[in-house]
């Protein structure tokens, strides 16, 4: 299983221009969670646990191509990469599903086979309309609620900036940036903001605080809304070597969870 995980990453650069060959997935499960295997099958060997309300990658690829690279097809059993963070939850429901399924409130990290039917596309979502308003600024609407989405130079007084010689940056305000390669960021999320009615609100940006080098262009960065009025927002984000991917949900203005990896 192990060396999936490279070659996937590897497929998802070089064969899939923009990287959007990739979707992010939820569990739809009415026992609260999944299991995910080490091959496309009931009676595989359970590699973790994944509960209602996580974020996991869901790898997107033609029988020829996983195939031809070493890796098990089933159209039944879509292959599924999970990075799970306890910092990465952020609604007392997930957490509590958690415990009550009894998966551990820890760093989990796999990659295996869910059985389709267990498993809600984010792509398959109601997809908001996306309009760029200038090269740093981004608008999302469904017709009843929007989300406004500004970027900004990075600004290093602002930042905790951790250096390690030979490595370069390490750490920003205590965590490990995405997007970048040993540099300082150019540029980093300013503020999110959705307004329903007359109201707006401010998201809290401690989320995705080290998310950097968005792509603020609606081809990049997509958002979808769920049946029980959660809101997904898909992203490839890069500075040219950094690349990584990330889905954050949104549900009543808050963030509820994310997941977010590096593809170099």
């Amino acid at each position: 299983m192990d060396k999936i995980i490279g070659i996937a990453f590897f497929l998802l650069i070089s064969l899939c221009p923009g990287l959007f060959a990739q979707d992010f997935g939820i569990i739809n499960d009415p026992d609260g969670y999944t299991n995910v295997r080490d091959e496309p099958n009931s009676k595989a060997k359970i590699v973790g646990k994944i509960a209602n309300g996580e974020l996991f990658f869901l790898y997107n690829y033609s029988r020829e191509i996983l195939e031809g690279n070493g890796i098990t097809y089933d159209p039944n059993w879509p292959l599924i990469n999970f990075s799970g963070w306890p910092e990465h939850y952020f609604d007392t429901e997930i957490t509590e599903n958690l415990k009550k399924q009894g998966i551990p409130l820890k760093k989990r990290e796999f990659e295996g086979y869910i059985f389709k039917g267990k498993i809600k596309a984010i792509s398959q979502m109601e997809a908001l309309k996306g309009h760029q308003l200038g090269p740093d600024f981004l608008v999302f609407s469904d017709g009843e609620s929007s989300f406004l989405i500004k970027s900004g130079p990075f600004t290093e007084e602002n930042h905790k900036v951790e250096r390690k010689e030979r490595y370069g940056v390490v750490k920003i305000d205590g965590r490990e940036p995405l997007g970048t390669d040993g540099g300082l960021p150019k540029n980093e999320f300013k503020w999110i903001k959705f307004v329903e009615g007359d109201k707006i609100m401010d998201i809290s940006m401690s989320s995705v605080q080290h998310l950097y080098e968005p792509r603020m262009r609606t081809k990049s960065t997509k958002m979808f809304k769920g049946e029980d009025g959660t809101y997904y927002l898909s992203m490839t984000n890069s500075d040219g070597a950094g690349a990584y991917v990330a889905c954050i949900s949104f549900k009543g203005g808050k963030v509820k969870a994310l997941t977010a990896q590096s593809v170099f």
